[in-house]
């Protein structure tokens, strides 16, 4: 790899026109200037692919729309074929980079971890309404661990990735229409390591109805990854499918949690309970006979 890599930038867009600018601006804003953006739509019905028209001769922004929605494994796909870098980094269409610097960062970081297949960062998680809602954890992940079976050192954006084993792996599985980066994550693993970056570099946008929100089928995708990744490497994924599901559940277990102990929570259900009790009561007593 030279000093002075390409760095492709890759974005799969559907129905995103709200966003998109925003994430197009923090690519310009970039110190490292060595770059190019592709952009795959995949059909969007919004003004999307209108509005993309004006980078069309853009000298560092690529374009493509899809014959048909295919959803977002194929959009990567087929962005990160057509990538010519040798560092390739996901950058979805509601998102940003959070740091004038980070491609610049991350270029130095992949030229000293030359055995990284993945170099990721940390992100702001963040919405329009409320700003920051947070920061993702910062930790230091240990080279014994397995991605696969540890989900503590799970990749995250910015995500980032050297074009060589990426594509020994055979890329972004274009059958996946929800989370295709998981089945990605594992197979990189198991050709070269993980590498986290302690820099925030990358804003997360939280909003109500973007796909990666969309967490029961996101779900279906990542654990059909993990058992399939647990085929590979001999592995029973029973327990390994366990953990996840227990980590993902338990937030929302606790949160219940402190809703039923909530004072809130015990003042409105002494103030209801008569009420739903009377309500039953009436119900059944005055209920219409039926043939009349």
């Amino acid at each position: 790899m030279n000093q002075q890599p390409l760095f492709s930038l890759i974005t799969p867009s559907y129905n995103t026109v709200k966003y998109v600018q925003e994430m197009i601006d923090s690519v310009f804003a970039q110190t490292y200037i060595n770059w190019e953006l592709i952009i795959i739509d995949d059909c969007s019905t919004d003004d999307s692919w209108q509005y993309l028209q004006q980078y069309a001769n853009h000298p560092q922004i690529s374009i493509y729309q899809n014959d048909r929605n295919r959803g977002v494994g194929h959009s990567y796909h087929r962005a990160s074929y057509l990538a010519k870098g040798e560092i390739i980094g996901i950058l979805d269409p509601d998102d940003s980079l959070a740091t004038n610097d980070a491609l610049e960062i991350m270029v130095k970081h992949h030229l000293h971890y030359k055995d990284s297949g993945i170099i990721c960062s940390r992100h702001y998680a963040f919405n329009e309404w409320q700003g920051i809602l947070w920061e993702s954890a910062p930790r230091d992940k240990d080279e014994n661990l397995s991605y696969l079976t540890d989900r503590e050192n799970h990749a995250e954006h910015f995500i980032t990735f050297k074009r060589e084993p990426y594509r020994l792996v055979g890329g972004i599985n274009p059958t996946y229409r929800n989370a295709p980066d998981q089945d990605l994550y594992f197979r990189m693993e198991e050709v070269s390591k993980i590498t986290f970056v302690d820099d925030i570099l990358y804003n997360y946008r939280i909003t109500s109805g973007g796909l990666t929100r969309n967490s029961y089928k996101n779900m279906y995708w990542h654990v059909n990854s993990i058992i399939i990744s647990c085929q590979r490497r001999g592995i029973d994924p029973e327990p390994v499918v366990d953990k996840l599901i227990k980590q993902l559940m338990q937030p929302r277990i606790d949160q219940y949690n402190r809703l039923l102990n909530s004072r809130y929570y015990k003042v409105g259900y002494k103030v209801l309970t008569p009420i739903y009790k009377t309500k039953d009561f009436l119900s059944r007593i005055f209920k219409p006979k039926r043939g009349i």
